[in-house]
């Protein structure tokens, strides 16, 4: 059974709405990048020009203002669609604890882990 996550929050359907974007434009890449044993720098800046980076930082300070951990994960997984190796880099510039965003992963989000 296949389950769609979506966004909780305003914040978070902004930010899955450009990873959807950003995704298109990581496809067309993909799989040379796969090939190749390449890194995506022009994902990583993609990313950066975006804004993608900033989106845990309170819009007040800059920054995109997802507080939701849940909706940071949905936005992820919209990104892996287009390049997995992207979506995955992402993890360690996002520590929860470090960043302070709530922690709020509900069941939507144990039932796709499980």
């Amino acid at each position: 059974m296949f389950l769609e996550l979506t966004p909780r929050t305003p914040a978070g359907a902004h930010l899955c709405a450009l990873a959807g974007e950003l995704a298109g434009e990581f496809a067309a890449n993909a799989a040379a990048h796969d090939r190749d044993a390449s890194y995506p720098h022009e994902g990583v800046a993609a990313l950066r020009e975006a804004g993608y980076f900033a989106a845990p930082i309170p819009a007040e300070f800059g920054g995109l203002g997802v507080d939701s951990v849940f909706d940071l994960i949905v936005a992820s997984s919209i990104l892996a669609r287009g390049d997995a190796s992207v979506a995955i880099g992402l993890d360690p510039v996002r520590e929860p604890d470090e960043l302070g965003v709530s922690q709020d992963l509900g069941p939507a989000i144990q039932v796709e882990l499980v």
